[in-house]
């Protein structure tokens, strides 16, 4: 086989993967992540609600029952110290839809769009048919608390998410305050999940 049918045919291959990519998303909704922290978010349907609201993402159920804050955390037999400061939110999830059996996409934006990616806790996780509350944490700039929201999608193969919550975890400038005023050997357990089925 000569050296130009072979270069031929891998030039072939090429274009057909692109193609393929091309065709199924994968290479658009990659490139709408890589450029801004809200670029991807313009593929979305945002849902705005509060603590305390159920929102519906995609065939999920998802609520968020409370949020606390501390300088350490506890997670297993591991302890993290915060860079700046720990934003901790207790969520639920409910699954009644096959297919969907956790929540894939979790991220706090302050007030000026910068996102915070999870550093501890998992999201909801388990069976159709069940719900499960568990416990997440951010590391936050303590300076970019106010206006803070958690935002709550579902991840997908070719990125094209459909429907994102967009949780207001209301924290206004006192409530800011109060966070910062955490004890700093206050060690918060971020372990601990709770489990049942659906009625």
């Amino acid at each position: 086989m000569s050296p130009r049918r072979l270069t031929k045919r891998n030039v072939a291959a090429v274009i057909v993967a692109i193609t393929v990519l091309l065709a199924t998303g994968v290479l658009e909704g990659l490139f709408d992540r890589a450029f801004g922290p809200e670029a991807w978010g313009a593929r979305f349907e945002n849902v705005a609600a509060g603590v305390g609201d159920v929102v519906d993402v995609d065939g999920v159920r998802a609520s968020v029952l409370s949020v606390e804050s501390a300088y350490r955390l506890r997670e297993v037999s591991d302890e993290l110290v915060a860079n700046g400061i720990f934003v901790i939110v207790r969520l639920r999830g409910e699954f009644p839809a096959a297919g969907r059996t956790n929540i894939g996409e979790l991220a706090v934006l302050s007030a000026d769009g910068i996102p915070t990616e999870r550093v501890a806790g998992l999201p909801p996780q388990v069976s159709t048919g069940f719900w499960e509350e568990s416990t997440v944490a951010f590391d936050v700039d303590p300076d970019r608390l106010t206006g803070l929201r958690l935002t709550i999608a579902q991840r997908e193969v070719t990125f094209r998410y459909r429907t994102r919550a967009v949780v207001d975890l209301a924290i206004d400038e006192r409530r800011a305050a109060e966070f910062r005023a955490m004890p700093t050997e206050h060690v918060h357990d971020v372990a601990e999940t709770e489990t049942g089925a659906l009625p």
